[in-house]
């Protein structure tokens, strides 16, 4: 079990500038949303090179799983909130001999003693508070990561009701292009009406997610459901196009924008999603909503529109396996 030693958040940031983490198990507690901390676990498990995963529960990461092998997960684990006396159990005193890499975020703590580098028995655990970001904090966090200046930065947090997921969502479409090309591609979408939506949710939202395969985003998407104008079959259509589009790219070694009959940014933008499932989830996943498809057409699937989002996203989230 390694020497504890508390860390705070400006520590945790100077860490990942020096590709150097000390911890293996921490708690991260936000006040607000979840962003910053969900950055922080995306830079931690490049720096460590671990695969995210996560679980519904902490007996999931038991050392008892993977005795004989190498573990390459960095174990999420994400409740509202975390009951300190929860965590008095034999198996997390294994998790922190052993080692295992995890992260709990958690909104509130209840039976918390101290903030930072509390004891509970022989379990030592680090809380990491994040604070809500102030404005000009995420106008200074996403000019460091794109090319656009502060003021279109700021129209677009202002335009999507200062949600910072979605001023996310329109940063990281315009990443995918060259520094050189950001700016005049902000002009052209913004020229051509292509945020005059960014306001509300939309259908996009939803099937952008769903490709990412993002589990955080899908919940934060879903927090706001009722505001979505999803209509079923729409959404299964969508859904065909991307996945095959995906399919087309993922497992051809030799796809180009050429063969493809694609303009370079779809070809480009598209790649960006490959990965996400592997190739069998992608072929049992297009099959799935093939079928789908079908049977919304010929009435032979009845709905209740949030029982159906359920059960589609479940199953895509599922790589295409019903269950």
């Amino acid at each position: 079990m390694q020497d504890f030693k508390a860390i705070t958040l400006k520590d945790l940031k100077e860490e990942i500038l020096n590709k150097k983490i000390s911890k293996n198990f921490m708690v991260f507690k936000y006040e607000k949303n979840k962003f910053l901390c969900n950055q922080y676990i995306q830079a931690i498990s490049e720096i460590l090179n671990l695969n995210i995963q996560y679980i519904e529960n902490i007996e999931e990461c038991t050392p008892d799983t993977f005795f004989n092998s190498i573990d390459n997960n960095l174990y999420i684990y994400d409740v509202d909130t975390l009951n300190l006396n929860d965590l008095q159990t034999e198996n997390m005193q294994l998790i922190l001999d052993n080692n295992v890499n995890l992260i709990i975020i958690c909104n509130e703590i209840e039976n918390e003693f101290n903030t930072i580098g509390t004891g509970i028995d022989n379990i030592q655990f680090n809380t990491i508070i994040f604070p809500e970001l102030l404005e000009w904090q995420i106008l200074d966090y996403f000019s460091q990561i794109c090319k656009l200046d502060k003021e279109k930065i700021k129209w677009l947090y202002d335009i999507s009701k200062k949600d910072i997921y979605r001023l996310n969502n329109e940063i990281q479409k315009i990443k995918i292009f060259n520094d050189f090309e950001q700016d005049n591609l902000f002009n052209q979408i913004n020229e051509e009406n292509g945020y005059t939506d960014l306001n509300n949710y939309n259908i996009f939202n939803l099937t952008n997610v769903l490709l990412k395969r993002d589990y955080n985003a899908v919940k934060d998407v879903l927090h706001d459901i009722e505001y979505i104008d999803v209509e079923p079959l729409g959404l299964v259509t969508i859904m065909i196009k991307n996945i095959k589009n995906v399919i087309d790219i993922q497992l051809d070694a030799t796809a180009t924008p050429e063969k493809l009959n694609m303009q370079k940014k779809q070809f480009i933008a598209i790649s960006y999603n490959c990965g996400k499932y592997n190739s069998t989830e992608l072929i049992n996943l297009y099959k799935f909503l093939l079928d789908v498809d079908y049977k919304l057409k010929t009435g032979q699937l009845p709905f209740n529109n949030n029982r159906f989002l359920d059960y589609l996203i479940c199953n895509i989230l599922n790589g295409g396996v019903q269950e």
